[in-house]
């Protein structure tokens, strides 16, 4: 177990990012500073990034709070500028004609109608068949767009009169259409940053690529050079590279040697035409200082975060269930670590849990639940890691974890999986074990997603005939679902198995590579599954235990092996208690607390309250002890788990009783409405994330989106 000891105020101080200061008053309602320090003891060397040469660093770049993130192919990082875009014309409300297309006229700005097709980009909304006029304008900036790569034309005429057309592949006259057209601005030709530090014996790494440009047109031949002048030596020339328009697009790397006695260095980066103009689409990744070096105590571990998407902890044959859903999870992180048996989601939907997750906060405390823009202040747990020199990555199956919905902020990596029945996970894993062959010499953070024990619940071939056996159902141990909806359930089980195995394979990996004994491993979930237990199937629209239970496993250095605590907690609490592991700063803002102290056989606070909502209009409820209270559309109802478990027996509710229980509800909102105009971005205007082709498909995949 890591030692610790409470730093002064002044370091505090110093970590607090600027935004800060502006919601210093309400983050004193939540959090102090970080107790831990480092053991004092020398160690081997581990490679991590000691500088981030980011947009702050280099003349004249906009910055926003998290960083510009920007998408190649399938893989999104930070970058020192994403590439501008401009929207031109736009026609809203369209139907649909009989051959599939939806098309409409508009006036093009005279300063844009002689600029190539490959200039211009297109988004569409597909919107309900019965809305109203007056909606049209407003919803057209709230519903999600699709970015369309093919299947559009911009038929231009001389005087400026055009129209857009666009094939939409939907049945005809089930829904109309907005279409915006947006023009893609030259991309910066020059960047010149600011003096940095480079540590001894470290590494300069840097990348670049081309954004596709829209409507699937070529792009053009692009030069991209970075000059290196450090102190002492001559300016050196690291990359001069012409990109052919033929050649796939994909972020390109390289990575050069800097002094070894370390030095002052600045950076050069360009990114012309074959005329030396600017070129739209350039993109530079944030440039990274990487070493090897000593550190003081033992070298802080690797993190490796897994979701499985969906997974009740109920069904977990670690956590009581009589099927051996999970044997590979019960005996290499359950027997091997710390379990937490009564977790609650903070809502039953993925995005929102996520968001939680990853910062520490309620939805009520954050500007759009599911969401965070570039410049809403929300502290983040992969930036904390990020800061601290952890080289991050993720690799989900995009849907409502797509990175442009927030979750790509903190990630050097950030790569999406369009979503498909057949193989959900098996590719995400395959990813994760990559990652980790290739980065056994990092500090790394690692999160893997998968939706496999979503529904639809489609395993592998190989688990077909699981559970399949009706005399062995035991209602007693697998809760009451309906006679009904037991084949669902049945192939949700075979899922899990399927995801035990994944999970499994990769430890194993692991194990293989030597990385077991050093890397801090979390398994959870963002919420569970209902199969008509209460009357209802899936879990958007309940807030019973079925659907708002979790598992939360831990294993890995400071993590005892064994170790199960029944105390009532939160996905709230999951990032504060990795950053108390690691001995990091917390975050500067959070709503839960670190659960390390279990690992030390203290007791946690079992009657702290605990909160959740769920999809439905005014919908809340609170956790505290073994009560639960549950709130919606002006009903109300309060359970004694201790007693029922599975909630089908309300305890009789005093007037007394509920206003208590409606004053906790009052300050929490209280509380969080504050957060909440803190979080606000700068703006103080949200818009609705743009999303590709794939993640549309895979949200209608999954039943988030008709």
């Amino acid at each position: 177990m890591l030692s610790r000891s409470k730093p002064t105020d002044s370091v505090c101080v110093a970590q607090m990012h600027p935004h800060y200061l502006v919601i210093a008053c309400v983050a004193l309602l939540f959090v102090g500073c970080s107790d831990a320090q480092r053991p004092e003891a020398w160690s081997s060397p581990q490679r991590h990034i000691a500088v981030r040469v980011d947009a702050s660093q280099f003349e004249n770049l906009p910055a926003t709070f998290h960083g510009a993130v920007v998408r190649i192919g399938d893989e999104a990082r930070p970058a020192l500028q994403a590439p501008g875009s401009k929207r031109v014309a736009s026609v809203l409300n369209l139907e649909s004609s009989t051959d599939g297309f939806v098309q409409g006229e508009i006036d093009l700005p005279v300063e844009v109608r002689d600029l190539p097709g490959n200039a211009f980009s297109l988004q569409a909304q597909r919107l309900p068949i019965d809305l109203a006029p007056e909606m049209v304008e407003h919803i057209s900036r709230t519903v999600l767009s699709r970015h369309i790569t093919t299947g559009w034309q911009l038929i231009r005429d001389s005087g400026g009169r055009s129209v857009l057309r666009f094939a939409h592949g939907d049945p005809v006259g089930a829904h109309r259409y907005s279409l915006h057209l947006f023009v893609l601005e030259s991309g910066r030709a020059q960047y010149r940053s600011r003096t940095f530090e480079a540590p001894p014996h470290a590494t300069l790494e840097l990348a670049y690529g081309m954004v596709a440009p829209a409507g699937g047109e070529g792009r053009v031949s692009t030069h991209f050079g970075a000059a290196l002048q450090c102190e002492g030596e001559s300016s050196r020339l690291v990359i001069d590279r012409m990109l052919d328009p033929s050649e796939e697009a994909g972020w390109r790397d390289v990575s050069v040697a800097l002094p070894e006695s370390g030095a002052s260095c600045r950076l050069d980066l360009s990114a012309k035409g074959p005329e030396g103009e600017p070129v739209r689409g350039t993109v530079w990744g944030v440039p990274q200082v990487s070493v090897a070096a000593m550190t003081r105590g033992s070298p802080l571990p690797n993190v490796v975060m897994i979701s499985l998407d969906t997974l009740r902890a109920d069904h977990l044959s670690g956590f009581g269930y009589p099927r051996a859903t999970s044997p590979r999870i019960d005996s290499e992180l359950i027997a091997r670590g710390t379990s937490f048996h009564d977790v609650s989601s903070t809502y039953s939907r993925t995005d929102v849990s996520h968001m939680s997750l990853f910062s520490g906060l309620y939805p009520d405390a954050r500007p759009d639940p599911g969401r965070i823009q570039a410049d809403s202040p929300v502290p983040l747990l992969a930036e904390r890691l990020r800061d601290a020199g952890y080289q991050t990555s993720a690799f989900t199956e995009d849907a409502l974890l797509a990175g442009t919905f927030g979750f790509w902020f903190g990630f050097d990596r950030f790569r999406e999986r369009a979503y498909r029945h057949e193989d959900r996970g098996v590719g995400t894993f395959e990813d994760g074990i990559d990652y980790v062959r290739a980065s056994r010499d990092r500090r790394f953070f690692l999160f893997l997603h998968t939706y496999k024990t979503h529904d639809p619940y489609v395993p592998d071939s190989a688990y077909a005939t699981l559970f399949d056996d009706p005399s062995e159902w035991n209602e007693e141990g697998m809760g009451p679902i309906p006679g009904k909806h037991r084949a669902q359930a049945n192939a949700y089980d075979r899922t899990i198995r399927e995801a035990d195995d994944l999970v499994g394979d990769f430890l194993a990996e692991l194990e293989a590579l030597g990385l077991a004994a050093h890397t801090l491993v979390i398994l959870v979930s963002d919420h569970g599954e209902a199969f008509g237990e209460h009357g209802l199937t899936g879990h958007s629209f309940s807030s019973q235990q079925e659907v708002i239970r979790v598992p939360v496993v831990f294993r890995g250095p400071g993590v005892p092996a064994g170790l199960h605590v029944d105390t009532p907690t939160s996905l709230v609490d999951v990032a504060p208690t990795i950053l108390d592991l690691l001995g990091l700063a917390p975050l500067e803002v959070v709503q839960g607390i670190s659960l390390a102290p279990a690992f030390r056989g203290e007791r946690l606070p079992a009657a702290r309250p605990l909160f959740f909502s769920w999809f439905v209009d005014e919908a809340v409820g609170v956790r505290r002890g073994q009560w639960k209270y549950r709130r919606d559309a002006g009903r109300s109802a309060l359970f004694d788990l201790d007693r029922d478990p599975i909630e089908m027996s309300k305890v009789p509710l005093s007037a007394a009783a509920r206003s208590e229980w409606e004053h906790a509800i009052s300050k929490y909102r209280a509380e969080s409405a504050a957060l909440r105009e803190a979080f606000m971005p700068g703006a103080r205007v949200q818009t609705a994330p743009v999303i590709t082709e794939e993640t549309e498909r895979s949200l209608r995949a999954l039943g988030y989106v008709e």
